[in-house]
């Protein structure tokens, strides 16, 4: 089954990539004079941008330290932050989220830590992260009558019946869907971390801080296009962006995060357009915050990965 999947979900990422450039092209020229707003725009809001985004990626770094450390690796704050750094940068310069094996390589050759150990500190970082995020979503659709309450009851009994139906199925899941040589005894490991609550608690408040601050972020760029946009709505598009997309169907989900934010701002009654110009606009901030740090510690990265991986 697993040598059916993986070519399957290579052939969907290549037609996704092919589909969003031209689409995203198009929705960008027919709607270029909307991004005359910019000009008139506040610097301290550019200002803000670039604080926000610096502090996420502080937070990242907390993250990342916390999920080493439960599988065996220690690093230091600012090592923590030069590795998290690079693994957001090579995720936006490289296909299919290249950052994962940079930070893989990091944390196998500096501090030797097995492959099924760090496979299962990425199950541990997006499974936590994407419950928190969803949970966060079902708690705003319910704080503003988004939707109805019973709704949202049966979707978040539906949530929890697939957690515990996937992790009663675990064993399963490893060998059948998934690459079992490096996820060898991940998911038990996943068991055993589970009992450790006050670096659940810990990550949780690191996540917390993470998505304030690209929640801050994304609601400036939004301001700026749709003025009349409430916090909580924002929030709610970025904690299902965050909640949906840990896995990478294109290079960086461009394309994909845009659809969504579309898709989410119709339900939301911001006009789709606007939307997705707001999310294009959010990602070219976020490279010129993102690539220049990330470039910088990637270069240190590097060299301790080669460093180590020399007899």
């Amino acid at each position: 089954m697993a040598d059916r999947t993986f070519p399957a979900l290579k052939i969907l990422r290549i037609a996704l990539s092919i589909l969003a450039v031209p689409l995203l092209a198009w929705v960008v020229f027919a709607n270029w004079d909307k991004f005359a707003v910019i000009a008139d725009t506040p610097v301290t809001t550019f200002f803000w941008i670039a604080v926000v985004t610096f502090v996420s990626l502080v937070a990242n770094s907390l993250r990342l330290k916390i999920a080493a450390a439960l599988f065996g690796a220690r690093l230091t704050p600012i090592e923590a932050f030069s590795v998290g750094s690079s693994n957001a940068f090579f995720n936006i310069v490289t296909p299919m989220k290249g950052g994962i094996a940079v930070k893989g390589m990091y944390l196998h050759e500096v501090h030797e830590m097995s492959w099924p150990g760090y496979a299962g500190s990425l199950l541990f970082t997006q499974l936590l992260a994407s419950t928190l995020s969803m949970t966060l979503a079902l708690i705003v659709l319910a704080a503003f009558d988004v939707v109805p309450v019973g709704v949202i009851a049966a979707a978040g009994i539906l949530l929890a019946a697939v957690a515990w139906l996937a992790w009663r199925k675990r064993g399963w899941l490893e060998t059948r869907l998934l690459r079992s040589q490096y996820l060898d005894g991940a998911t038990d490991r996943l068991a055993n971390i589970a009992r450790e609550r006050p670096a659940l608690l810990l990550f949780a408040a690191a996540h917390a801080v993470f998505l304030l601050c690209i929640t801050t972020r994304l609601f400036l760029v939004f301001s700026v296009f749709v003025p009349d946009v409430e916090f909580w709505q924002v929030l709610l598009i970025q904690s299902v962006l965050t909640g949906a997309l840990f896995v990478s169907l294109t290079p960086g989900n461009i394309g994909v995060q845009e659809g969504l934010v579309a898709v989410a701002g119709t339900f939301l009654a911001i006009e789709p357009a606007s939307a997705v110009l707001a999310s294009l606009s959010e990602r070219a901030f976020v490279l010129l915050t993102v690539l220049p740090i990330g470039g910088l510690c990637s270069i240190s990265v590097m060299r301790r990965i080669r460093d180590a991986a020399r007899p």
